[in-house]
């Protein structure tokens, strides 16, 4: 429950930061809609690889070294 619910404040933090400092980069540009599609299409490519690479080790290796 503990973990929960810190993942969860991380993630609300994580996620609050990321605008932040999209918005300060993106200021003035008229660009903040784009740059905010592209931090999350790498962060979906990024979560399908990594789910992808994970069940690859774990069907070579075995469920210990993924996890």
């Amino acid at each position: 429950m503990a973990a929960q619910t810190l993942d969860v404040i991380v993630g609300a933090i994580v996620t609050v930061m990321t605008v932040l400092v999209i918005t300060d980069i993106t200021t003035g540009t008229g660009r903040f809609n784009l740059a905010r599609g592209a931090v999350g299409t790498c962060t979906g490519i990024a979560a399908a690889v990594g789910t992808t690479a994970t069940g690859v080790i774990a069907d070579g290796l075995g469920v210990r070294p993924p996890f």
